[in-house]
């Protein structure tokens, strides 16, 4: 879940934290610990905390990062229960330190909200066991030119989409399917594209475990590449913001010139009769020197006619 997007504490956030520990507590039980099984898991904590800690605003309320490159190459190179302690483990230090970097930086949209650290650890660890639990059981192990490559990706491209989907069209009360492929249509490649580079690391790690760290290269680059398109998503978003207020200042504005002019038109249709009227009503004022005779045979005012007229 992403820092600016809509989360508060309720029974669906709930559910997916407790799912989450309840796959980490049964599968760290099915795995043998050792000193090398604990070496891969902090080397991959190492890149998760790296890859996470820069977050990339690619809108103004959603930031991404590269963790999920590391996420799933740890998936494949790990057994089940030990790439599920290493995300969540990762994970949870990478939230500690974005928080501590906002506080630093003085950068309080940095910081990762506390509340909103459950449900993501939850999230982790189911994705993260999806996708390696695939993997490993079809017996690929150590083979990643394997086909059981793309069910695996897909397995976890579609397990995080769907949780954060429903929790946010729950949250927003929009239309999960359509909220759905709206964010695939602007965002599935890129994060394909961060599923097929996890692929990538996961083959080089197989062949020397350290050489991994070779990728730092490709990683910056891409970091930079995606800085830029975030950045211009953002200025763009608010771009399209001002020309939406802008727009409806137009209709508004519109709006009042077609009231204005109906009302210009409207009196002046009123005005020309009336004014005949009053023409004709002038014309039966006597003049000044008949007046009193004229209203001595009983005419009537013509103050009090011009009344009547237009009561009627």
């Amino acid at each position: 879940m992403r820092p600016g997007l809509p989360l508060t504490v309720n029974v669906y956030t709930g559910l997916v934290a407790v799912a989450g520990a309840v796959w980490l507590a049964f599968l760290i039980t099915q795995e043998s610990w050792g000193s090398a099984v604990i070496g891969d898991s902090c080397f991959f904590i190492v890149l998760i905390v790296v890859t996470g800690s820069f977050p990339l605003p690619v809108a103004r309320r959603a930031t991404a990062d590269l963790s999920t490159a590391v996420l799933f190459g740890l998936a494949l190179v790990l057994e089940p229960g030990i790439a599920v302690a290493t995300a969540v483990a990762g994970k949870f230090i990478t939230y500690l330190v974005i928080n501590e970097l906002g506080d630093r930086l003085k950068l309080p949209s940095y910081k990762y909200p506390y509340y909103k650290v459950p449900f993501n650890l939850g999230e982790t660890a189911i994705t993260t066991a999806v996708a390696s639990v695939l993997f490993h059981s079809a017996g690929t192990s150590g083979d990643y030119l394997t086909p059981f490559i793309i069910p695996a990706a897909a397995a976890m491209y579609l397990t995080n989409t769907t949780l954060i989907t429903t929790v946010i069209s729950l949250e927003s009360k929009t239309n999960p399917l359509q909220f759905w492929w709206t964010g695939t249509k602007e965002n599935g490649l890129a994060e394909l594209s961060l599923l097929a580079f996890g692929f990538l690391g996961a083959v080089v790690y197989d062949q020397t475990p350290w050489a991994a760290a070779a990728l730092i290269i490709p990683v910056a680059i891409l970091y930079l590449a995606f800085s830029r398109l975030a950045a211009t998503n953002a200025r763009l978003e608010t771009a399209l913001d001002r020309v939406e207020t802008l727009h409806g200042r137009i209709l508004s504005t519109a709006k009042l010139a077609s009231v204005g002019a109906i009302s210009l038109d409207l009196a002046h249709q009123i005005k020309n009769p009336l004014a005949i009227v009053l023409g004709r009503l002038e014309g039966l004022v006597p003049a000044p020197q008949i007046a009193a005779p004229v209203f001595q045979r009983g005419l009537p005012d013509t103050s009090f006619v011009i009344t009547i007229i237009l009561r009627k």
